[in-house]
Protein backbone atom coordinates (compact mmCIF):
# COMPACT_ATOMS: atom_id res chain seq x y z
CA UNK A 1 0.00 0.00 0.00
CA UNK A 2 1.61 3.18 -1.18
CA UNK A 3 1.56 5.80 1.95
CA UNK A 4 2.68 8.63 0.25
CA UNK A 5 -0.36 9.46 -1.51
CA UNK A 6 -2.85 12.50 -1.80
CA UNK A 7 0.16 15.17 -0.90
CA UNK A 8 -1.05 18.69 0.32
CA UNK A 9 0.90 21.34 -0.48
CA UNK A 10 -1.58 23.26 1.91
CA UNK A 11 0.39 23.25 5.24
CA UNK A 12 -3.43 24.06 7.29
CA UNK A 13 -4.83 20.78 5.61
CA UNK A 14 -1.71 18.55 5.65
CA UNK A 15 -0.89 19.18 9.52
CA UNK A 16 -3.95 20.96 11.03
CA UNK A 17 -6.92 20.22 8.74
CA UNK A 18 -8.21 16.97 9.11
CA UNK A 19 -12.43 16.59 9.10
CA UNK A 20 -12.29 14.14 12.10
CA UNK A 21 -13.37 16.19 15.04
CA UNK A 22 -11.98 13.82 18.16
CA UNK A 23 -9.01 14.17 16.74
CA UNK A 24 -8.66 17.58 16.53
CA UNK A 25 -10.22 17.90 19.92
CA UNK A 26 -7.27 15.52 21.14
CA UNK A 27 -4.50 17.09 19.54
CA UNK A 28 -4.97 20.99 19.73
CA UNK A 29 -1.95 22.93 18.76
CA UNK A 30 -1.42 25.89 20.23
CA UNK A 31 0.39 29.30 18.88
CA UNK A 32 3.84 28.06 19.86
CA UNK A 33 3.48 24.94 18.69
CA UNK A 34 2.34 26.14 15.12
CA UNK A 35 4.72 28.75 15.00
CA UNK A 36 7.96 26.02 15.58
CA UNK A 37 6.52 23.54 13.51
CA UNK A 38 6.35 25.88 10.85
CA UNK A 39 10.02 27.09 11.46
CA UNK A 40 10.89 23.72 11.54
CA UNK A 41 9.72 23.08 7.84
CA UNK A 42 11.28 26.14 6.82
CA UNK A 43 14.55 24.47 8.15
CA UNK A 44 13.66 21.05 6.82
CA UNK A 45 13.10 22.43 3.00
CA UNK A 46 15.93 24.59 2.88
CA UNK A 47 18.35 22.06 3.96
CA UNK A 48 16.75 18.94 2.21
CA UNK A 49 17.26 17.38 5.39
CA UNK A 50 15.03 15.54 7.97
CA UNK A 51 17.70 16.44 10.78
CA UNK A 52 17.05 20.04 11.48
CA UNK A 53 19.38 21.38 14.26
CA UNK A 54 17.72 24.08 16.64
CA UNK A 55 19.59 26.53 18.75
CA UNK A 56 17.41 27.78 22.51
CA UNK A 57 19.00 31.16 21.58
CA UNK A 58 18.63 32.09 18.50
CA UNK A 59 14.53 31.37 19.19
CA UNK A 60 13.99 32.98 21.92
CA UNK A 61 16.63 35.00 22.30
CA UNK A 62 14.74 37.45 24.54
CA UNK A 63 14.66 34.33 27.55
CA UNK A 64 17.18 33.85 29.79
CA UNK A 65 20.27 30.96 29.06
CA UNK A 66 18.26 28.86 31.98
CA UNK A 67 14.56 28.80 30.33
CA UNK A 68 15.72 29.28 26.96
CA UNK A 69 16.00 24.92 27.00
CA UNK A 70 13.71 24.13 28.52
CA UNK A 71 11.09 26.26 27.05
CA UNK A 72 12.07 24.71 23.81
CA UNK A 73 11.94 21.51 25.14
CA UNK A 74 8.52 22.44 26.34
CA UNK A 75 7.03 23.18 22.52
CA UNK A 76 8.70 20.21 20.64
CA UNK A 77 7.42 17.26 22.98
CA UNK A 78 4.34 19.25 23.01
CA UNK A 79 4.74 18.70 18.74
CA UNK A 80 5.32 15.33 19.42
CA UNK A 81 2.64 14.20 21.17
CA UNK A 82 0.67 15.06 17.93
CA UNK A 83 -0.10 13.31 14.86
CA UNK A 84 0.45 13.61 11.65
CA UNK A 85 -2.83 12.86 9.79
CA UNK A 86 -2.15 11.16 6.20
CA UNK A 87 -4.81 9.95 3.82
CA UNK A 88 -3.74 6.79 1.90
CA UNK A 89 -4.95 4.55 -1.03
CA UNK A 90 -8.13 3.18 1.33
CA UNK A 91 -9.17 6.87 1.69
CA UNK A 92 -8.92 6.56 5.33
CA UNK A 93 -6.62 8.82 7.36
CA UNK A 94 -4.07 7.10 9.28
CA UNK A 95 -1.81 8.99 11.83
CA UNK A 96 2.08 8.90 11.75
CA UNK A 97 4.09 10.48 15.09
CA UNK A 98 5.71 13.68 13.33
CA UNK A 99 9.40 13.37 14.99
CA UNK A 100 11.74 10.08 15.20
CA UNK A 101 13.58 11.21 17.84
CA UNK A 102 15.26 14.35 19.94
CA UNK A 103 18.91 14.47 20.69
CA UNK A 104 19.70 16.58 22.84
CA UNK A 105 23.09 17.95 22.79
CA UNK A 106 23.53 19.71 26.71
CA UNK A 107 27.38 20.86 26.29
CA UNK A 108 26.61 22.73 22.72
CA UNK A 109 23.00 23.66 24.07
CA UNK A 110 21.35 23.05 20.97
CA UNK A 111 18.66 20.15 19.81
CA UNK A 112 18.17 18.20 17.09
CA UNK A 113 14.64 16.86 15.63
CA UNK A 114 14.39 14.29 13.36
CA UNK A 115 11.32 13.70 11.26
CA UNK A 116 9.48 10.61 10.82
CA UNK A 117 11.21 9.39 7.65
CA UNK A 118 8.03 7.43 6.89
CA UNK A 119 6.66 11.20 6.25
CA UNK A 120 9.59 12.40 3.78
CA UNK A 121 7.77 13.08 0.81
CA UNK A 122 5.11 14.87 2.25
CA UNK A 123 7.31 17.28 4.47
CA UNK A 124 9.42 17.90 1.06
CA UNK A 125 6.18 18.50 -0.59
CA UNK A 126 4.49 20.47 1.92
CA UNK A 127 3.76 23.99 1.32
CA UNK A 128 6.23 26.36 3.34
CA UNK A 129 6.23 29.92 3.32
CA UNK A 130 9.24 32.33 2.46
CA UNK A 131 11.29 34.18 5.70
CA UNK A 132 9.11 37.36 5.57
CA UNK A 133 6.05 35.75 5.71
CA UNK A 134 7.70 33.04 8.36
CA UNK A 135 8.80 36.09 10.04
CA UNK A 136 5.47 37.87 9.82
CA UNK A 137 4.06 34.57 11.50
CA UNK A 138 6.46 34.45 13.94
CA UNK A 139 4.79 37.90 15.89
CA UNK A 140 1.30 36.47 15.83
CA UNK A 141 -0.04 35.92 19.30
CA UNK A 142 -3.62 34.70 18.68
CA UNK A 143 -4.09 31.03 17.56
CA UNK A 144 -7.28 32.36 15.63
CA UNK A 145 -4.97 35.25 13.75
CA UNK A 146 -2.52 32.17 13.34
CA UNK A 147 -4.92 30.06 11.61
CA UNK A 148 -6.47 33.23 9.27
CA UNK A 149 -2.76 33.33 8.08
CA UNK A 150 -2.23 30.23 7.28
CA UNK A 151 -5.73 29.97 5.11
CA UNK A 152 -4.66 33.41 3.81
CA UNK A 153 -1.50 32.14 2.51
CA UNK A 154 -2.61 28.78 1.16
CA UNK A 155 -5.10 29.92 -1.07
CA UNK A 156 -4.90 32.07 -4.06
CA UNK A 157 -7.17 35.24 -2.54
CA UNK A 158 -8.61 37.18 -6.03
CA UNK A 159 -12.07 37.54 -4.06
CA UNK A 160 -13.32 37.25 -0.75
CA UNK A 161 -13.17 33.75 0.97
CA UNK A 162 -16.50 31.96 1.95
CA UNK A 163 -15.98 29.10 4.33
CA UNK A 164 -18.74 26.84 5.54
CA UNK A 165 -19.96 27.31 8.78
CA UNK A 166 -18.98 24.03 10.12
CA UNK A 167 -15.57 23.55 8.22
CA UNK A 168 -14.79 26.89 9.65
CA UNK A 169 -15.31 25.64 13.47
CA UNK A 170 -13.31 22.41 12.54
CA UNK A 171 -10.38 24.43 10.94
CA UNK A 172 -10.26 27.11 13.57
CA UNK A 173 -10.80 24.90 16.47
CA UNK A 174 -13.53 26.87 17.76
CA UNK A 175 -15.09 25.21 21.70
CA UNK A 176 -18.64 23.82 21.23
CA UNK A 177 -19.82 25.85 23.90
CA UNK A 178 -18.92 29.06 21.57
CA UNK A 179 -22.36 30.64 20.75
CA UNK A 180 -22.05 33.04 17.23
CA UNK A 181 -21.61 35.87 19.87
CA UNK A 182 -18.88 34.35 21.49
CA UNK A 183 -17.58 33.50 18.08
CA UNK A 184 -17.92 37.58 16.72
CA UNK A 185 -15.65 39.21 20.00
CA UNK A 186 -13.10 36.21 20.68
CA UNK A 187 -12.40 35.01 17.54
CA UNK A 188 -13.31 37.53 14.74
CA UNK A 189 -11.99 40.48 17.00
CA UNK A 190 -8.73 38.73 17.20
CA UNK A 191 -8.23 37.50 13.80
CA UNK A 192 -9.13 41.49 12.14
CA UNK A 193 -6.38 43.00 15.27
CA UNK A 194 -3.46 41.07 14.39
CA UNK A 195 -4.24 40.44 10.70
CA UNK A 196 -4.83 43.85 8.97
CA UNK A 197 -5.50 42.59 5.50
CA UNK A 198 -8.45 40.91 6.62
CA UNK A 199 -10.42 44.13 6.12
CA UNK A 200 -13.79 42.60 7.49
CA UNK A 201 -14.76 38.74 8.99
CA UNK A 202 -18.70 38.07 9.10
CA UNK A 203 -21.74 35.40 8.86
CA UNK A 204 -23.30 34.76 6.20
CA UNK A 205 -27.34 33.59 7.02
CA UNK A 206 -30.18 32.44 5.56
CA UNK A 207 -33.08 33.35 7.69
CA UNK A 208 -31.48 33.46 11.12
CA UNK A 209 -29.32 30.95 11.15
CA UNK A 210 -25.62 31.27 10.37
CA UNK A 211 -24.36 28.68 7.32
CA UNK A 212 -20.75 30.95 6.16
CA UNK A 213 -17.95 32.96 7.66
CA UNK A 214 -17.07 35.22 4.75
CA UNK A 215 -13.67 37.21 4.76
CA UNK A 216 -12.97 39.67 3.04
CA UNK A 217 -9.44 40.96 2.30
CA UNK A 218 -7.22 44.55 1.69
CA UNK A 219 -6.42 43.50 -1.80
CA UNK A 220 -4.13 46.77 -1.78
CA UNK A 221 -2.18 45.72 1.24
CA UNK A 222 -1.83 42.31 0.26
CA UNK A 223 -0.48 43.47 -3.38
CA UNK A 224 2.39 45.61 -1.10
CA UNK A 225 2.69 42.55 0.55
CA UNK A 226 3.75 40.43 -1.87
CA UNK A 227 6.07 43.21 -3.46
CA UNK A 228 7.56 43.36 -0.21
CA UNK A 229 8.23 39.10 -0.66
CA UNK A 230 9.54 39.91 -3.62
CA UNK A 231 12.02 42.64 -2.65
CA UNK A 232 13.94 40.59 -0.27
CA UNK A 233 15.43 38.94 -3.43
CA UNK A 234 15.70 41.44 -5.76
CA UNK A 235 19.33 42.64 -6.98
CA UNK A 236 20.29 46.32 -7.32
CA UNK A 237 18.97 48.25 -10.54
CA UNK A 238 22.40 48.02 -12.25
CA UNK A 239 22.60 44.19 -11.52
CA UNK A 240 19.61 44.07 -12.91
CA UNK A 241 19.86 45.47 -16.49
CA UNK A 242 22.71 43.25 -16.70
CA UNK A 243 21.03 39.99 -16.00
CA UNK A 244 18.04 40.94 -18.07
CA UNK A 245 20.58 41.03 -20.70
CA UNK A 246 22.38 38.44 -20.05
CA UNK A 247 18.86 36.41 -20.19
CA UNK A 248 18.04 37.49 -23.45
CA UNK A 249 21.04 36.18 -25.03
CA UNK A 250 20.81 32.76 -23.25
CA UNK A 251 24.78 33.13 -22.15
CA UNK A 252 25.93 35.45 -19.11
CA UNK A 253 29.67 36.75 -20.67
CA UNK A 254 27.72 39.05 -23.04
CA UNK A 255 26.84 41.31 -20.27
CA UNK A 256 28.68 40.52 -16.90
CA UNK A 257 30.48 43.36 -15.91
CA UNK A 258 33.35 44.49 -13.19
CA UNK A 259 30.32 45.62 -11.07
CA UNK A 260 28.27 42.50 -10.97
CA UNK A 261 31.31 41.32 -10.10
CA UNK A 262 32.11 43.23 -7.24
CA UNK A 263 28.48 43.50 -6.24
CA UNK A 264 28.84 39.23 -6.05
CA UNK A 265 32.01 39.48 -3.37
CA UNK A 266 30.39 41.85 -1.37
CA UNK A 267 26.96 40.26 -1.23
CA UNK A 268 29.31 36.53 -0.45
CA UNK A 269 31.31 38.38 2.24
CA UNK A 270 27.91 39.75 4.07
CA UNK A 271 25.59 37.44 3.63
CA UNK A 272 27.27 34.13 3.00
CA UNK A 273 27.28 31.89 -0.65
CA UNK A 274 24.26 30.26 -0.06
CA UNK A 275 21.78 33.83 -0.24
CA UNK A 276 24.07 34.75 -3.24
CA UNK A 277 23.80 31.51 -4.64
CA UNK A 278 19.85 32.09 -3.83
CA UNK A 279 19.47 35.47 -5.46
CA UNK A 280 21.46 34.34 -8.44
CA UNK A 281 18.74 31.31 -9.27
CA UNK A 282 15.72 33.43 -9.48
CA UNK A 283 17.51 36.44 -11.39
CA UNK A 284 19.02 33.67 -13.98
CA UNK A 285 15.66 31.64 -14.38
CA UNK A 286 15.87 30.48 -17.58
CA UNK A 287 19.14 30.26 -18.62
CA UNK A 288 20.84 27.10 -20.02
CA UNK A 289 24.03 26.96 -18.59
CA UNK A 290 24.66 26.34 -14.24
CA UNK A 291 25.11 29.98 -12.68
CA UNK A 292 28.63 28.59 -11.26
CA UNK A 293 29.86 27.36 -14.63
CA UNK A 294 28.75 30.49 -16.03
CA UNK A 295 31.06 32.23 -12.94
CA UNK A 296 33.67 30.19 -14.20
CA UNK A 297 33.39 30.94 -17.41
CA UNK A 298 33.47 34.73 -16.59
CA UNK A 299 36.61 34.13 -14.59
CA UNK A 300 38.23 32.41 -17.73
CA UNK A 301 37.39 35.26 -19.93
CA UNK A 302 38.89 38.12 -17.44
CA UNK A 303 42.62 35.75 -17.29
CA UNK A 304 42.22 35.60 -20.61
CA UNK A 305 41.83 39.56 -21.48
CA UNK A 306 44.88 39.78 -19.13
CA UNK A 307 47.03 37.39 -21.20
CA UNK A 308 45.83 39.06 -24.39
CA UNK A 309 46.90 42.32 -22.63
CA UNK A 310 50.31 40.90 -21.73
CA UNK A 311 51.11 40.09 -25.17
CA UNK A 312 50.32 43.75 -26.51
CA UNK A 313 52.59 45.17 -24.74
CA UNK A 314 56.05 45.88 -26.24
CA UNK A 315 58.88 43.73 -25.50
CA UNK A 316 61.62 45.32 -23.48
CA UNK A 317 64.87 46.40 -24.96
CA UNK A 318 67.77 44.23 -24.72
CA UNK A 319 70.51 44.94 -23.09
CA UNK A 320 74.01 44.56 -24.74
CA UNK A 321 75.61 41.73 -24.74
CA UNK A 322 78.77 41.08 -22.84
CA UNK A 323 80.94 38.28 -23.50
CA UNK A 324 81.49 36.02 -20.07
CA UNK A 325 83.94 33.01 -19.59
CA UNK A 326 81.54 29.57 -19.06
CA UNK A 327 81.65 28.91 -15.31
CA UNK A 328 81.40 25.21 -15.35
CA UNK A 329 79.19 23.73 -13.38
CA UNK A 330 76.09 21.15 -12.98
CA UNK A 331 73.47 21.70 -15.78
CA UNK A 332 70.84 23.59 -14.68
CA UNK A 333 67.49 22.00 -14.05
CA UNK A 334 64.63 22.93 -15.98
CA UNK A 335 61.44 23.36 -13.96
CA UNK A 336 58.77 21.28 -15.84
CA UNK A 337 55.10 21.42 -14.38
CA UNK A 338 53.09 18.63 -14.66
CA UNK A 339 49.57 18.49 -14.04
CA UNK A 340 48.81 16.84 -10.73
CA UNK A 341 45.93 16.48 -8.28
CA UNK A 342 48.46 18.21 -5.92
CA UNK A 343 50.02 21.09 -7.92
CA UNK A 344 46.37 21.47 -9.34
CA UNK A 345 45.63 22.23 -5.70
CA UNK A 346 48.50 24.85 -4.99
CA UNK A 347 47.44 26.48 -8.03
CA UNK A 348 44.15 27.23 -6.50
CA UNK A 349 45.35 28.35 -3.60
CA UNK A 350 47.26 30.58 -5.41
CA UNK A 351 44.79 31.94 -7.33
CA UNK A 352 42.84 32.32 -4.18
CA UNK A 353 45.26 34.38 -2.70
CA UNK A 354 46.44 36.78 -6.53
CA UNK A 355 42.89 37.59 -6.65
CA UNK A 356 41.86 38.02 -3.18
CA UNK A 357 38.38 37.37 -3.29
CA UNK A 358 37.13 33.83 -2.41
CA UNK A 359 33.79 34.02 -4.23
CA UNK A 360 32.42 31.17 -5.02
CA UNK A 361 35.71 29.09 -4.87
CA UNK A 362 35.77 28.36 -8.53
CA UNK A 363 37.71 25.19 -9.32
CA UNK A 364 37.45 24.73 -12.64
CA UNK A 365 40.60 23.12 -15.16
CA UNK A 366 40.39 25.98 -17.73
CA UNK A 367 41.73 28.75 -15.11
CA UNK A 368 44.61 26.19 -14.14
CA UNK A 369 45.68 26.11 -17.48
CA UNK A 370 45.77 30.06 -17.97
CA UNK A 371 49.04 31.40 -18.54
CA UNK A 372 48.38 33.50 -15.01
CA UNK A 373 48.13 30.65 -13.07
CA UNK A 374 50.56 28.32 -14.43
CA UNK A 375 53.31 31.20 -14.25
CA UNK A 376 52.52 31.69 -10.30
CA UNK A 377 52.49 27.62 -10.28
CA UNK A 378 56.30 28.12 -11.19
CA UNK A 379 57.36 30.80 -9.57
CA UNK A 380 55.83 28.76 -6.10
CA UNK A 381 58.24 25.59 -7.27
CA UNK A 382 61.26 27.94 -7.88
CA UNK A 383 61.80 29.08 -4.92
Amino acid sequence: MNKNVEISRDITNGVFGNTNSKFLKRDKWSPNEIKLFLNLIFRLQENKSLNVELTPGDLYPNLSNSNRFDYLNKILNGIKSKSFFMKIDDDKYRNYSLFSYLEYNNAREDIIVQFNKDLQEQLFNMRSFSKIDLDELMKLDSYFAIRARLLLSAFNHRKDFILDIERFKILFQIPETYKNSHIEKKVFEFIKKECPEVKEINFKKSGRKATHVIFKYDFKLLKAKAAKSEDAYRLPDGILIAIEKAKRNRFILEAWNPKVDAWIIKKVDSEGEEVVKKILRIAYKGLLTPIKSNLVAYLNKILENLEAEEEKKPAPPKPPQVAEKPVEGPPEEKVEVVETPELLKKAEELYLKDTNTKAFNPVHRKIFNSMKVQYLLKASLEK
